[in-house]
């Protein structure tokens, strides 16, 4: 039996992340996955509170499937 376990990190560094798409996940609190994510570069010019949020990522979630010309699964 695998058992999850959760780390919690303080917010310091912003770092800009590239991924392929969003996806729902029921896996993560937020309900989302970024599928093929990696960290693009460190933003020392961005603080922790300007980070994108939660509302903004389902915006950009609804937003991928006008821009692919599909419909949202």
């Amino acid at each position: 039996m695998t058992t999850a376990t959760r780390c919690g990190v303080r917010p310091e560094v912003v770092v800009e992340v590239d991924y392929n798409e969003i996806q729902k996940s029921p896996t993560y609190p937020s309900g989302f996955a970024l599928r093929f994510a990696r960290i693009a570069r460190v933003r020392p010019d961005k603080a922790p509170g300007q980070v994108t949020t939660l509302e903004e990522l389902r915006s950009l979630y609804e937003r991928q499937f006008a821009t692919k010309g599909r419909a949202e699964p």
